[in-house]
């Protein structure tokens, strides 16, 4: 008997990085934006193209900003309510 080693991906699009991967690679399965459902509904302007086209390191990105957050937390000095 014959097994196929076959292994399926999957991607949170709630994450950005998932996100941002699973843009960039929906845009490359399309033959052209004429066909492209998000481009058609959205005033045939590509909701993806500063993702696809992005020319920087978008982990580096991710890393930097969360490093820069952790850093700037919000403080919030309100009183709780009893």
């Amino acid at each position: 008997m014959k097994t196929n080693n076959i292994h399926l991906t999957y991607y949170d699009c709630h994450k950005t990085s998932d996100y941002i991967h699973e843009s960039r690679r929906f845009c490359e399965a399309q033959d052209n934006c004429s066909n492209c459902t998000p481009y058609l509904c959205n005033n045939r302007q590509c909701p993806y193209s500063q993702l696809v086209n992005a020319t920087f390191d978008i982990e580096k990105h991710i890393k930097f900003l969360q490093f820069w957050s952790d850093m700037h937390p919000i403080i919030d000095n309100k009183e709780q309510k009893k």
